[in-house]
């Protein structure tokens, strides 16, 4: 079980909660791709949806591979999504590299790589 860090205070949209891939949270992936729409209604959503951006649809629809976690629980996941998280709602970024992340114009292939093994 990874040990949860005090790494960020955000708050934004309906809340800190943001949609996760199972592939971030129990497969051991970085984040590949995230954007942000506007919060789901009656939950504590800020927008945010972090996926490894090679999911298909059957498996995104599977309620059981997404996670509702909070902001600060996905950055301890990947600390490398903090500088984008004030992004407006209707962005989307795809990592470009171990540690850097792109606005998604549909040109780029997603950087796929695995957290290190010791997180």
């Amino acid at each position: 079980m990874m040990n949860i860090e005090p790494l960020v205070d955000f708050k934004g949209g309906n809340g800190d909660g943001c949609f996760v891939s199972d592939m971030i949270i129990s497969h051991g992936y970085k984040v590949g791709l995230m954007y942000r729409e506007e919060p789901d209604e009656g939950v504590p959503d800020s927008g945010w949806r972090f996926l490894l951006g090679t999911e298909e649809d059957d498996y995104l629809n599977n309620p059981d591979n997404i996670h509702l976690v909070d902001i600060n629980t996905l950055c301890n996941y990947d600390v490398c999504v903090i500088p984008y998280l004030n992004a407006p709602y209707g962005s989307s970024y795809i990592r470009v590299d171990d540690k850097e992340f792109a606005l998604d114009d549909g040109e780029r292939e997603i950087y796929i790589a695995k957290r290190d093994a010791n997180k």
